[in-house]
């Protein structure tokens, strides 16, 4: 075919892609609603259960909006510790992050309740209080403004102490030890209460300096003493239940607002859906945990767990006119 021909051909021609002009297909091509990427993390191990509610939170959200956002999950702290990524997903250059509601307390110290030391009567009354809009949105209300919203809150495990060397059954046995925290105020000043030594350090780096003794001691849930072997290295686990954790998945409030009404529904349903997932899966585990760590190793010890609340009182004191006492003694009374 001649140069001329060819021409004639594409002028004179009609051209089908799957049985539609060309014109047709490319504007159906144009139309075709852009696939929205939400890359969010936490900083556990990343095999840790977390991950696996992200992803069901993801699943979820790409089934109800056909296709429409796609969730990249990343652990370990690949997208920065809670406090970077927080600071990230204010301003709009990360979507969504998983963590304790305290560590947003930078931009409202009152969160801190939500994770404060013998607040919480039962891992279910926590996950029905932080859906209750008298309690949260007050409490978020100002983080909003910041650029942070909490798509959906829930129960994130309990914490209990461990320790390498001191078998504490009581606060005053801990004198002088060493204890790794988050860096959250209300923690630091809960382990000054006991009498020892707060340290934060990021997550990341905590077997190692619980390995070569930067710090004797740290607290957390089974899953994250589990998943990051930390019975390896600590030899006692100590049965304090000091704090029923909240965990919340937040969301960029830039980029929310970006999205229609419907997807904006649908993030916060499937959100909160796996959030509800991590309770039940948490309690229907916990017990298998227990034993793993013990199979593990580690040598459990009941302390004195209401000498260990008792000793929060000045903690109270001091955080009460952040958080009002009225709102502490309403969550310490909340009922399923």
């Amino acid at each position: 075919m001649s140069l001329l021909d060819r021409r004639s051909f594409l002028k004179t021609s009609t051209a089908v892609v799957g049985g539609l002009t060309v014109g047709t297909f490319l504007r159906q091509v144009s139309a075709q609603p852009k696939v929205v990427t939400i890359r969010t993390g936490f900083t556990l191990a990343p095999e840790h259960p977390v991950g696996q509610a992200l992803r069901r939170w993801g699943d979820n959200l790409t089934k109800r909006t056909n296709g429409a956002y796609i969730v990249q999950v990343h652990g370990g702290g690949v997208l920065g510790s809670s406090r970077t990524a927080s600071e990230a997903v204010s301003m709009g250059t990360l979507e969504s992050y998983w963590l304790d509601p305290a560590e947003c307390a930078s931009f409202n110290q009152a969160l801190n309740v939500l994770s404060a030391p013998y607040i919480w009567s039962s891992p279910k009354v926590l996950q029905k209080a932080t859906q209750d809009p008298s309690i949260v949105e007050p409490l978020y209300a100002p983080v909003i403004k910041k650029g942070i919203r909490a798509l959906a809150l829930g129960y994130g495990g309990t914490r209990h102490l461990t320790t390498k060397n001191v078998a504490a059954k009581k606060p005053e046995d801990l004198k002088g030890l060493k204890i790794r925290i988050p860096d959250i105020p209300v923690f630091r000043d809960m382990v000054n209460s006991w009498g020892a030594t707060p340290t934060p350090i990021p997550f990341v780096d905590l077997f190692t300096s619980l390995q070569s003794g930067i710090v004797d001691a740290q607290e957390n849930p089974y899953p994250q003493i589990l998943s990051n072997r930390f019975y390896e290295v600590q030899k006692y686990l100590i049965h304090t239940g000091h704090v029923m954790q909240s965990i919340s998945i937040i969301f960029s409030e830039q980029i929310f607002q970006q999205q229609p009404k419907d997807a904006q529904k649908i993030m916060a349903e499937t959100a909160q859906e796996a959030t509800d997932w991590f309770l039940s899966y948490l309690t229907a585990e916990e017990g298998k945990m227990l034993e793993q760590l013990k199979a593990n190793g580690m040598i459990v010890i009941e302390p004195d767990v209401k000498a260990f609340r008792d000793a929060m009182g000045k903690v109270y004191e001091k955080y009460d006119p952040i958080w009002t006492k009225q709102l502490r003694e309403k969550l310490q009374s909340y009922k399923a």
